[in-house]
């Protein structure tokens, strides 16, 4: 039996949000979690387990490097994928 994964879709875009939701929920093998913004996403971390994020980088606001040093600090196994180009230089 297939394990399902946990995804967070953190997207404002109501057309890149729908597109993604009916690509992902095609199959039985996501748990899908969506956000519109990133005003609570340290309460996403903090309850929930997940194993991919799916994040549009502008709502973050210029801050994709203090996002990282989070994903980092909570110890997020998991692969982020952007949705948009990051335009901040970022240190890995």
């Amino acid at each position: 039996m297939l394990q399902r994964k946990d995804l967070l879709l953190v997207e404002d875009d109501l057309v890149v949000s729908s597109a993604l939701c009916e690509l992902l929920m095609e199959g039985d093998e996501f748990y899908l979690t969506k956000a519109t913004s990133c005003d609570d996403f340290d309460l996403f971390f903090k309850d929930n387990h997940f194993d991919l994020i799916i994040l549009n980088p502008k709502l973050l606001k210029g801050n994709v490097q203090n996002f990282l040093n989070l994903v980092d600090q909570i110890g997020f196994p998991g692969p982020i994928i952007f949705t948009g180009p990051v335009k901040e230089i970022v240190e890995l």
